[in-house]
């Protein structure tokens, strides 16, 4: 079979290619340097994994996406399949971004909930250090105030969220320092209501974007090894 990098196609592969022959066949493609590559057979499944290092020269310096050859699988200039059935090539594209340290946000959710009508306030803290008391009505602006004294900075951002009838959320982001990344906490204890209770809780920010508004597809989150079913990029 053959792959496609931007129009771009490589030699004929094998289907139980090594690491080295894979590697070798996308770096023969135009304007690919260095990538990594690994090979794993599972229940007669090859798999593999390709990191491509550095950012692409065209497009804003996103990698476009690795496809299959359909003219050449199995087919056209290569080899065809011998043995099996319904054979299929199936490409999954993570998108692996580090930012750097005092370049990315910390996001978190402040929940406020209860059973019954909630009341009292709470105190936020960070590392050894926390804010005067947070009622638990107050509006995005008042926390946002609190938050900035605390964190020494004014590029936090606060919304409010009201979700259920006795308790609110408010969503919180603001720059992590290198020099002091410490993590939100509450203390609750002046919180009323039945089972009542404040709690921070981190944020997971998924976007999805395309230089040509024409995304389509579906995309997989992965925890510690686990994966979750395939959500639709409009979800």
């Amino acid at each position: 079979h053959q792959l496609m990098l931007d129009n771009q196609s490589t030699s004929c592969i094998p289907f139980d290619a090594s690491e080295t022959q894979l590697k070798a066949a996308i770096q023969d493609l135009d304007f690919v340097g260095d990538i990594d590559v690994t090979a794993k057979l599972s229940g007669g499944e090859y798999e593999y994994t390709i990191d491509f290092q550095g950012d692409y020269p065209f497009g804003g310096g996103d990698w476009p996406a690795l496809s299959v050859n359909a003219l050449h699988f199995g087919k056209g200039d290569c080899d065809p399949f011998v043995g099996g059935a319904n054979h299929k090539a199936t490409i999954l594209p993570v998108r692996d971004d580090t930012t750097c340290v005092n370049g990315s946000l910390n996001t978190v959710a402040i929940v406020a909930s209860s059973s019954t009508p909630i009341g009292g306030s709470f105190l936020i803290s960070c590392g050894d250090r926390s804010t005067e008391k947070v009622g638990v009505n107050s509006f995005a602006s008042d926390v946002k105030s609190v938050l900035s004294e605390l964190l020494s900075s004014a590029e936090v951002i606060v919304t409010k969220h009201v979700t259920e009838t006795n308790g609110a959320t408010w969503a919180v982001s603001y720059p992590r320092s290198s020099d002091d990344n410490c993590e939100i906490s509450i203390d609750d204890t002046f919180v009323s209501g039945k089972n009542a209770k404040v709690n921070a809780y981190p944020i997971l920010v998924v976007k999805t974007s395309s230089s040509r508004n024409d995304s389509s597809g579906d995309f997989r989150i992965i925890i510690d090894g686990q994966s979750t079913s395939p959500i639709s990029h409009q979800a």
